[in-house]
């Protein structure tokens, strides 16, 4: 899990010193919050695509096809992959790699309409656990 707390000056102060400062304080703040976004996305890309601090060509190739494209000509605001899995990885529903026996340890004692979506290495997909209203057991189903 990669925490998306900022490092460096408060928000709070940051956001006064732009109000403040006009409209060269305001770039200055705005590059600042940009620039705090990379660095949370590439922690986000790191924790998903080197587990083991080791790029393998067959992981990139997971992600790309999971995430990518990695920039597209229809991406308006720039940002791309990294912006998609940052996205992703901040959502509460998602656990990255887990095997089908640990999503059922998570959600067997969760209400049905529970959820979670992992990896499935073996399918090379997303997959939606979920605890079924019927049943109440876990099931899952891959994408």
């Amino acid at each position: 899990v990669v925490s998306t707390q900022s490092t460096g000056a408060p928000d709070e102060r940051l956001h006064e010193f732009a109000r403040l400062g006009g409209e060269k304080a305001r770039r200055r703040v705005d590059r600042e919050f940009d620039r705090r976004n990379r660095v949370v996305e590439l922690q986000c890309l790191k924790t998903l695509l080197a587990p083991d601090n080791v790029v393998k060509v067959e992981r990139f190739g997971f992600i790309c096809k999971l995430f990518g494209p990695i920039l597209s000509e229809d991406d308006v605001t720039g940002d791309g992959m990294l912006a998609r899995i940052a996205n992703v990885m901040d959502e509460v529903w998602f656990h990255g790699d887990m095997s089908s026996q640990q999503a059922y340890t998570i959600l067997k004692d969760k209400k049905a309409g529970s959820f979670l979506v992992r990896f499935s290495v073996t399918q090379q997909s997303l997959c939606v656990s979920s605890v079924d209203a019927k049943r109440h057991s876990s099931s899952s189903s891959s994408s």
